[in-house]
């Protein structure tokens, strides 16, 4: 495939990602629109129960395929092959473990989160949802890895699409509650993971005893055993504000402040993981080659004039637009949008490529980084939301992105000194503290 043809498919890839982003979206604002705050609340404890372990699991596993597996797809297939078996497994593995945990526990994390002991099923089927995210995961990051990105494309379809069909069939039967959007949250990646087993290619399906290799094991798990820690601390750090809310505060704050965190938070999350699509299998080939800093100077050149228009867009129509897209009884989340972007814009113009490069070659520092800002949400959290509030929760986000933002730029430019071996092959080494 020529240059001008790769762009070109890219572009597409984007833009197809960017409109099943807005399919998500849209399927999220009709639950707003139609449950109320309480059972939105609800709904938002579930989710991010979720989003903390698939998160953290699925994003450590991602990493250490696309860390190696692009390469090796073209240079060495057979040992891709072994990476991808090895990491699914251990991805099913701690997914079935947190599912039978949270199960065993589930009155006692109702009773702490979700308001009391008779909330215990919406603590189970979160549970059930983790393993169905994960499953769903390791079907795109395989797709992502080898560049099909059209079969990636059509499951991320089926996931957003499957989802938001869901949701409208239930809001025109007048049969939506909160646990029916919990029920389609959950089930619809299973499907979407049943339907990308038919794309995988047979050779990646065959689990016999050659399946795996001592040294893809040892891999995965080397690697893992330092993101799984930074990513944890990650995924419990920037959802501890809601769940900070909803034991100070109630359910219903909760959702006002869920409504904020998806157009403040999740959205630029989510747009992110949209660039990462493309750039992100590109880092290591550019730290490797010595082009990282001028990959990230034109990054940003490009990155910052949005991310600016957005902070003042939201500015000028937030109180118009907010209310429109959620309902009139989501007018107090207009402040916290306004306020969050400030950090949430800061991450996405600056950090989205110096962060990867950090977790690939010094992944104890992303260990660092989290656990100071999960520590520091943690006393300000318990400090501040009693005190203001939502706006303590906002404040508190938009200080941990900023120190986030700033500390990994600083640390990839460390690293990307000639004499830190800024061109040494991140394919090929060992991450530091190995």
């Amino acid at each position: 495939m020529g240059e001008a043809a790769e762009r070109v498919v890219l572009a597409g890839v984007v833009i197809g990602r960017l409109a099943l982003l807005g399919l998500w979206f849209g399927g999220l604002s009709l639950l707003a629109n139609h449950l109320s705050q309480e059972a939105m609340g609800f709904f938002a404890l579930s989710v991010t129960f979720i989003q903390v372990f698939s998160s953290f699991i699925g994003d450590t596993l991602d990493l250490a395929i696309l860390r190696r597996v692009p390469v090796e797809l073209i240079s060495n297939r057979p040992r891709a092959i072994r990476v991808l078996r090895t990491a699914f497994v251990v991805r099913l593995a701690i997914g079935l473990l947190v599912c039978a945990v949270t199960s065993a526990f589930s009155p006692f994390i109702a009773e702490v989160f979700f308001g009391g002991p008779d909330q215990w099923l919406l603590v189970v089927l979160a549970g059930v949802g983790v393993v169905g995210d994960l499953l769903s995961r390791s079907a795109l990051v395989y797709f992502q890895a080898a560049g099909r990105f059209r079969r990636l494309l059509l499951l991320d379809a089926g996931l957003q699409g499957g989802r938001f069909t869901v949701v409208l069939g239930l809001i025109l039967t007048g049969q939506l509650t909160a646990m029916g959007a919990i029920l389609t949250q959950v089930s619809v990646p299973f499907l979407v993971f049943f339907l990308a087993m038919l794309l995988f290619p047979p050779r990646l399906l065959r689990f016999g005893r050659r399946a795996f290799g001592k040294l893809e094991v040892r891999d995965v798990l080397h690697f893992s055993k330092w993101m799984i820690l930074a990513l944890a601390i990650a995924a419990v750090s920037e959802r501890l504000e809601l769940f900070l809310i909803g034991y100070f505060l109630d359910a219903a704050a909760a959702g006002v402040y869920f409504a904020a965190l998806i157009l403040a938070a999740r959205i630029p999350e989510l747009l992110e993981g949209v660039m990462a699509t493309v750039f992100m299998p590109r880092v290591s080939q550019s730290s490797s080659e010595g082009r990282f800093r001028e990959m990230q100077r034109a990054y940003t050149r490009w990155a910052i004039t949005p991310a600016i228009a957005v902070v003042l867009g939201a500015l000028w129509l937030g109180p118009w637009v907010i209310p429109l897209v959620f309902g009139e009884s989501y007018t107090a989340a207009v402040p916290l949008v306004q306020g969050m972007l400030l950090g949430s814009m800061a991450w996405l113009a600056l950090a989205p490529l110096a962060s990867p490069l950090v977790a690939f070659r010094k992944p104890q520092a992303m260990v660092a980084i989290n656990l100071t800002g999960l520590l520091f949400r943690a006393v300000a959290g318990a400090t501040l939301i009693p005190w203001l509030g939502l706006a303590g929760g906002a404040t508190i986000f938009v200080v941990v992105n900023w120190g986030m933002t700033i500390a990994v730029l600083v640390i990839a430019w460390h690293l990307t000194t000639p004499e830190r071996g800024g061109t040494s092959s991140l394919a090929g080494t060992e991450p530091d503290g190995g």
